[in-house]
């Protein structure tokens, strides 16, 4: 939900209705692939980096559950530091 709404806000891009829907029956039908922490930063680090900019300069963050993940994992060396 979170970054539907981000997306909408940042990048005035209005995903359709049933997002939350869609994402969750995507992740159903790849449950088996593989898929590698290597590959984070290409598909996470927009995100995260645009949270990272809204707190640098002051902004609320609004994908804070997101980046809690990222920083979660982080600093469990889950991923490497962005």
């Amino acid at each position: 939900r979170q970054l539907g709404y981000s997306a909408r806000t940042f990048l005035s891009a209005a995903p359709p209705e049933g997002l939350e829907e869609r994402l969750r029956a995507y992740a159903n039908a790849v449950s088996d692939f593989p898929c590698a922490m290597k590959e984070f930063k290409w598909r996470n680090g927009f995100w995260y980096d645009y949270s990272t900019l809204c707190k640098n300069k002051g902004f609320p963050d609004n994908m804070d559950m997101h980046t809690e993940y990222v920083e979660y994992c982080i600093e469990n060396d889950l991923i490497e530091s962005m």
